[in-house]
C-alpha cells in the first residue's frame, strides 16, 4: 500500500502550475510498483532555499543549500520518510542542465525515494550505482 502526501512549506511558497501533484504521484507509484514494495509512506514538501539551509544544518551539520534532502523515517521493512526538494534551486538547475522544471522536480522526487529504499551516495562507486538507476528510471517512466 502506498501513502504518498504532498506538501509545501513554508506554507506561503509558490508552486509553479507546471508541477502537478497527480503526475508526482503517478510516477513514485510507478516507481514503487517497479521495484515491488508493498508498502510505502513517503511526503514530498515543496520548500525554498532558507527552508532547505535549516534542514541541512539540522540534520547533515552542513550550512549551504542543496536540491533535496532525504529525511528516511524507516523502522523495520517500512518504508517511511520525507523528501524535501528545493524548488529555488530546482529552478536553477533546470536551466544549467537544460532540463524542463518538471524534469528536474521529477529527477529530484526519484533522487530522495531512491535514498529512502536503500541507494546510497557517499561514495563514487555507490554514486555511480544510483545515478545509472535514476536514470534507467527517468528513462523508463518519463521519456
Amino acid at each position: 500500500m502506498s501513502q504518498i502526501e504532498i506538501f509545501k512549506h513554508p506554507e506561503n511558497i509558490k508552486i509553479p502550475k507546471q508541477l502537478n501533484k497527480e503526475f508526482i504521484i503517478k510516477f513514485i507509484n510507478d516507481c514503487v510498483d517497479y521495484f515491488l514494495i508493498k508498502t510505502i509512506c513517503i511526503s514530498i514538501v515543496f520548500t525554498n532555499d532558507e527552508q532547505i539551509k535549516f534542514l541541512h544544518k539540522k540534520y547533515f551539520k552542513k550550512n549551504t543549500i542543496t536540491d533535496v534532502i532525504t529525511l528516511d523515517w524507516s523502522e523495520s521493512k517500512n518504508i517511511d520518510g520525507e523528501v524535501y526538494i528545493n524548488l529555488d534551486q530546482t529552478k536553477r538547475q533546470a536551466k544549467l542542465y537544460k532540463q524542463t522544471f518538471l524534469q528536474e522536480v521529477s529527477r529530484l522526487v526519484l533522487h530522495g525515494f531512491l535514498h529512502l529504499i536503500g541507494y546510497d551516495d557517499s561514495t563514487s562507486k555507490k554514486q555511480k550505482i544510483m545515478l545509472s538507476q535514476q536514470e534507467l528510471l527517468i528513462l523508463k517512466f518519463l521519456k
